[in-house]
């Protein structure tokens, strides 16, 4: 078996020898359509257990992630294009035979064998590392080795599964665990000894008048350990004064994922308890020694990380005496979660240190400042140490097995080869069909166009991909414009086709762009020498988490991932073009997965942007963390939260469809949820999210977003089968914001039609009931606005907030065996003091579905800046419209100036919203089109001529070359091997003639 990710000699030597490469069909080898997908078809594992489905257009895989068992693996019955894939249809890999993985462990004379892993947790258990077209990354953290005895094997131990559409691998990764910590005063500390709490005890430090002083300061020492499975996922106190939060005089610190709050509790009512969070940025670090302050003066209440001042808040009011001694690892009532780590040096003082004082403790420990009346230094002749020791396992070596039923297998040993951060690794490709894996590899050479330098290619044989190093790439242009440029060479050696798997890949070293450059709207398109999009879609994957359970996935990182086939003997050469904020002169889209390691939960969420200034739109389709499928939803181009601009605004989200309760009123939580990202971006964008509800129901939702520079704005086409007759006791068809996800709270409702405001009312917080009965919109262009909000308690005052609303833009129903129009009905939260929601629901006589019932309907989620002092855009008929329109009239404004006319005279229109889209006639299309806001997204489909040999005109003149050159457009191949292009017109009143055509002597 090869060695774990073995450097593959970069052949530097083509880099200026094959210089007349020329990009064609015949180079780049028959393009077939290939793809990966990876999903529940159960839904979220639990307690029993959970099956996770990896499916490619070639094989498949289910694996029970509790037990490690492979109760279905082979190649699979061709399913189709990758937009097939996305039917919840499980029959062909329930069809497959069973297959067995074994994984054993030798460790000096002993051998452990894998005999299951823990449950999902949101920490432990599977993860799902990254996910598109092309690739798929999960494992599963906290992997159980046994011996014959059954004791367990002491360690971290990793499972991984990668595919690629012909390739599936199997990884390894163990290492010994760290030494534990000893209890009590055993402990090693940060001066002398410490005090080694271990979620069973505490320290007492006893009472003291100093502790109702009106003045004070609470500092101490704490070590927390990585990877705690309580304290992932719940806050455990590292000290506390007073029985709780509710007791009058509470004083404490609490500590949650890394993360600490500080608590003051003034005096008896609900308005007196505050809580002071850190912020993300200073999180303490794991395995390693942190210094924590509170200090109150009567006026302010400050939170000190490390020695800097994290957060203050004004309460200027004094606090109430409590009662009881100062607990430290422990609520002073002893309820809850302990802390489990290491604490030390736990001083009380009579007064609040300024933050120089603070700022000084921190640097000398053992000096201090000044006398502290309540202090525990624990052993001062103990050991002081700064980390804990891994532990060493004498020779280790790792065995693979993989055996599908009634079949040859695969398998192999190897003398694992430790690394420096004390990993053991080996792993196991298998090439389902073939007997034997491939040995034949592409030469791939990369460098940077603009530098002119050669950038590092190495090979990796556990993924199967040329990792080409972008770290180094700066690109050119300035702020929002900064594009870069790669070039690649790749050249296939052998007399057979091969398929090139590319990994682009930037770590934070690479990501340091200055601002408002950020990872969040990257965006990457494969173009050929001229600049001219291949179409062949690159694999969007990133993450930007840092908590320390994460472990080495977790951290800031970008993956673009693409196969290239290759022609037996082809030399091709390419180029990647990354841009970060704008696509040419506006902002450029983009829809990808968003890897959650690091952050917690690790299943799929999908993070949609415009632009690179923040998440625009956030999906989680298996609903792990808000239980809904729209999640963080933020304005575009007003002021953000920093009070700055081109950077994050607030989060007003959320929003969900298809949100049913069974007759006792319990939530039908979606099931068997995949994902097809058929396009990604720079000018449009088309993911697909589809699964089941209960028995009887299928569903799919496609989601767009349009590149503009107004409004945030997504589409979303929601489709619903029913092939079983299901009761029901509520259904949403489409709500804004969520029942269980609402992060605005708006003053008034309202709803209306094409020809205006229908009904409005006042928002009503609370409770968990429709208020009033729903209203049926017979007019044309329903639209509902949830307007004049305000932040939530506790949000800060910088920043501009937004208003939200949703148009229906087309309709088709059949509910309880009858057509029917749309329903409207303002539902009232039970989130604190959340306002209500608009909920899209069936007549209300309807309480069954029969078989045939079907809901079919576009639906535009629209984000509107409340002023025009908040919009920076460049539109101008937005700001015109946000100086003399309020409220409900900008949501109504875009029900009707939103419309397009378009009318066709070559070729033939399917589609209007959300993008104008024309099959073109023999490689020709003419439309005339007007009408719309912002920009519209128009795509020509079925085309055959290459993109290079076709020209676009606007009005009989050629496009303008530095806004819509043919570098711009983009290109996606479609399922018969034609393409679509797709461009950005800013919308008009007035007619405009689009023409598409082939240039002149192309040939076609």
């Amino acid at each position: 078996m090869a060695g774990y990710g073995v450097p593959r000699a970069t052949p530097t030597a083509l880099l200026f020898s094959f210089v007349s490469v020329a990009l064609g069909a015949a180079n780049l080898g028959p393009v077939k359509e290939e793809w990966t997908s990876q999903y529940w078809p159960s839904g979220l594992p639990g307690p029993a257990g959970g099956v996770s489905v990896l499916q490619t257009s070639r094989f498949a895989l289910a694996m029970d992630t509790r037990t490690l068992a492979v109760p279905h693996f082979g190649v699979s019955p061709s399913i189709g294009t990758y937009e097939d894939s996305a039917k919840p249809d499980d029959s062909r890999w329930r069809s497959l035979p069973s297959a067995e993985l074994s994984l054993g462990l030798r460790v000096g004379e002993r051998v452990y064998r894998a005999v299951g892993a823990p449950q999902w947790d949101g920490v432990m258990g599977p993860r799902l590392v990254e996910s598109g077209r092309w690739f798929q990354r999960a494992d599963i953290l906290g992997v159980r080795f046994a011996d014959d005895t059954g004791a367990i094997l002491g360690g971290e131990f990793r499972l991984e599964t990668t595919a690629w559409p012909d390739r599936l691998g199997f990884a390894l990764h163990a290492r010994p665990p760290l030494e534990d910590f000893a209890e009590g005063e055993r402990a090693f500390g940060r001066i002398g000894g410490g005090f080694g709490l271990t979620g069973t005890n505490h320290v007492d430090l006893g009472t003291s008048p100093a502790l109702d002083s009106p003045a004070f300061t609470l500092e101490l020492w704490v070590y927390p350990p990585a990877q705690d499975e309580v304290l992932g996922r719940a806050m455990a106190w590292l000290a506390c004064r007073g029985a709780n939060e509710t007791t009058p005089g509470n004083i404490g610190l609490t500590y949650h994922g890394n993360m600490v709050d500080a608590r003051l509790t003034l005096g008896p009512s609900a308005g007196d308890r505050h809580t002071l969070p850190a912020p993300s940025s200073m999180r303490l670090e794991a395995e390693a020694w942190n210094h924590v302050a509170l200090a109150y003066d009567g006026l302010d209440l400050r939170l000190h990380v490390n020695g800097k001042l994290a957060a203050s808040r004004r309460l200027d009011k004094p606090c109430a005496k409590g009662q009881g001694g100062l607990m430290v690892g422990r609520r002073g009532d002893g309820h809850g979660p302990r802390f489990r780590g290491l604490v030390d040096e736990v001083r009380f003082h009579s007064r609040a240190l300024s933050t120089d004082e603070i700022a000084a403790s921190h640097r000398d420990p053992a000096k201090g400042v000044g006398q502290a009346e309540l202090s525990r230094g624990f052993a001062q002749d103990g050991l002081a140490q700064s980390k804990r020791r891994r532990l060493e396992w004498p020779s280790v070596s790792i065995d693979f097995g993989f055996k599908p039923k009634d079949s040859t297998g695969w398998s192999s040993s190897t003398m694992a080869k430790v690394d420096g951060a004390g990993w053991h690794r080996a792993h196991l490709v298998v090439e389902p069909g073939r007997e034997v894996a491939a040995s034949s590899l592409p030469e791939v050479v990369a460098w940077d166009k603009d530098a002119k330098r050669d950038l590092p290619v190495t090979h990796d044989s556990a993924n199967g991909w040329h990792r080409i190093d972008l770290d180094s790439v700066r690109g050119q242009g300035g702020r929002n414009d900064v594009l870069e440029r790669t070039r690649l060479r790749l050249r296939n050696p052998t007399g057979a086709p091969v398929t090139a798997r590319l990994l682009f890949a930037k770590t934070a070293a690479g990501l340091r762009h200055a601002a408002p450059q950020a990872i969040t709207g990257v965006t990457a398109v494969l173009r050929g020498p001229d600049g001219t999009p291949t179409g062949i879609p690159v694999q969007l994957s990133k993450n930007w988490h840092n908590r320390p359970a994460g472990g080495e996935l977790a951290g800031l990182w970008f993956h673009g991932l693409v196969a290239v086939p290759l022609a037996a003997g082809a030399e091709v050469e390419l180029e990647l073009a990354m841009a970060y904020a704008h696509w040419g002169t506006l902002p450029a889209v983009s829809h990808s997965q968003l890897s959650l390691v690091g952050w917690g939960s690790n299943q799929r969420w999908d993070q949609a942007a415009f632009g690179a200034w923040g998440e625009s739109f956030c999906f989680e389709p298996d609903q792990a963390q808000g239980r809904c499928m729209v999640l963080d939803v933020r304005p575009l181009m007003v002021t953000s939260k920093d009070g700055t601009r081109w950077s994050w605004t607030h989060n007003v989200g959320g929003a969900d469809w298809l949100r049913m309760f069974d007759p006792a009123g319990g939530r039908v939580a979606p099931t068997g949820m995949r994902a097809a990202y058929l396009s990604q971006g720079p000018s449009f964008t088309h993911v697909v999210y589809s699964g089941r509800l209960g028995e009887g129901i299928t569903h799919r939702a496609d989601v767009h977003l349009a590149r503009s520079s107004d409004i945030s704005k997504a589409s979303y086409r929601v489709r619903m089968q029913v092939d079983r007759r299901t009761e029901f006791s509520r259904l949403a068809l489409f709500q804004v914001g969520a029942d269980s996800y609402n992060h605005s709270r708006d003053r008034k409702l309202a709803v209306g039609d094409a020809s205006g405001l229908v009904r409005e009312s006042v928002a009503t917080p609370g409770g968990d009931f429709d208020r009033g009965a729903p209203l049926e919109m017979v007019g044309a262009t329903p639209w509902a606005a949830l307007h004049g909000a305000v932040r939530p308690k506790g949000t800060p005052e910088k920043g501009a907030w937004a208003d939200r609303g949703f148009v229906i833009r087309e309709w088709k129903a059949r509910l309880g065996g009858q057509e029917c129009r749309p329903w409207l009905v303002e539902r009232g939260s039970r989130l604190g003091d959340a306002a209500s929601s608009i909920d899209v629901v069936p007549p209300p006589s309807v309480r069954v579905l029969e078989p045939g019932d079907f809901v079919d309907f576009l639906v535009e989620h629209v984000v509107l800046p409340q002023s025009a002092a908040d919009y920076y855009g460049p539109d101008e008929a937005l700001r015109a419209a946000l100086e003399s329109q309020a409220g409900w009239r900008l949501v109504h404004r875009e029900a009707v100036r939103g419309v397009r006319q378009v009318e066709v005279f070559r070729g033939r229109l399917t589609a209007t919203f959300p993008a104008i889209v024309v099959e073109a006639e023999r490689e020709v299309a003419e439309l005339v089109l007007s009408g719309g806001t912002g920009h519209l997204a128009v795509r020509f489909m079925g085309l055959k001529t290459q993109p290079s040999d076709l020209l676009l005109t606007l009005d009989g003149q050629p496009l303008d070359p530095a806004v819509n050159s043919r570098d711009l457009w983009q290109v996606d191949r479609m399922s018969d091997g034609r393409h679509m292009l797709t461009v950005n017109l800013p919308a008009s009143d007035q007619p405009r003639r689009l023409l598409l055509m082939p240039v002149k002597g192309s040939g076609r």
